[in-house]
């Protein structure tokens, strides 16, 4: 897939809601104009906050590779819809407010388009950091030639501020779903999957910032997103099995709520699962455990 529409480089997408009131928002921001690739743009989509983004922006960062576009509050996914559509160049990358990027991202991701001219998108390993931005981790799974089959199981895109794709992708199978917000990203990577070659840099590129919580309402959050999500996916594809692709959703999910010792709702997870299909003998041992929460952490202790 070549480059057809219009300017090699890359229009970099970073949507914000509040942003000012964060408090990352010009980390994020500095670290896109302190690339060494040089042939950008960034595009801020203010997605209607309430803490004066958008002038705050507009006044602290003036610089000629910057636009800034304010709109009604409306999610994520229209806020990156108007990025796309905003866009000058071949290539779009995406930038969450509260991440950043390693100064050399741009530069060795449009490289891999140019090695790997046939591929549609890329991404990179991230490096996880707490909200003070101190090392967790890093996380990386590797693209491999069946992603379409690997993304129906589990998003192992680690990031949506680690991806770059062509902007001629977007003119052929449309923009991010409103209709799946929560697994918007998710939705966008299975269907970029279905049609076009996807390949992964080893290399941590950025900075991902997670914010930690055990509140069951996002998992309930999720659970709706990727039950929606995947009534988008199977209508698209009517050959797959939407109970089997549901079954390993809430698997992760339970996996989850177990991690972050929110037993009452894995176990809620599980109940649900198995009605669909037979649970694994590693969930039922670990639903057994849930039961006595001061084993566990007894037993983590000795990991």
């Amino acid at each position: 897939m070549k480059f057809l529409n219009k300017f090699f480089g890359v229009s970099v997408v970073l949507t914000t809601f509040n942003g000012k009131s964060k408090g990352f928002l010009d980390d994020a921001i500095n670290s896109v104009l302190s690339q060494t690739y040089d042939n950008f743009e960034l595009i801020i989509i203010d997605d209607g906050s309430n803490d004066n983004t958008y002038g705050y922006v507009c006044l602290n960062f003036l610089h000629p590779k910057v636009r800034v576009i304010t709109q009604e509050n409306s999610g994520v996914s229209n806020a990156r819809n108007i990025g796309i559509k905003n866009a000058k160049f071949d290539l779009i990358a995406f930038l969450d407010d509260d991440d950043v990027w390693y100064p050399q991202k741009l530069a060795i991701q449009v490289a891999e388009f140019e090695k790997f001219p046939d591929i549609g998108m890329n991404y990179c390993a991230i490096e996880r950091v707490d909200k003070q931005g101190n090392f967790l981790n890093f996380q990386y799974h590797i693209a491999t030639p069946d992603m379409y089959q690997k993304l129906l199981l589990s998003n192992i895109v680690d990031a949506t501020s680690g991806v770059i794709v062509k902007q001629n992708i977007f003119d052929q199978i449309g923009g991010f779903s409103q209709i799946t917000q929560g697994a918007e990203d998710y939705e966008m990577w299975i269907r970029i999957a279905s049609k076009f070659k996807i390949n992964s840099i080893e290399q941590p590129l950025l900075k991902y910032r997670v914010h930690a919580s055990n509140d069951s309402r996002n998992i309930d959050k999720s659970m709706i997103a990727l039950e929606q999500m995947f009534e988008k996916v199977c209508e698209n594809d009517i050959s797959l099995d939407k109970p089997r692709l549901l079954f390993n959703a809430y698997k992760n999910l339970a996996n989850k709520s177990f991690e972050i010792e929110n037993y009452d709702k894995f176990r809620e997870i599980v109940n649900k699962m198995a009605k669909i299909a037979t649970v694994d003998k590693k969930l039922e041992a670990k639903y057994f455990l849930s039961f006595f929460p001061l084993l566990i952490k007894f037993a983590r202790r000795f990991r």
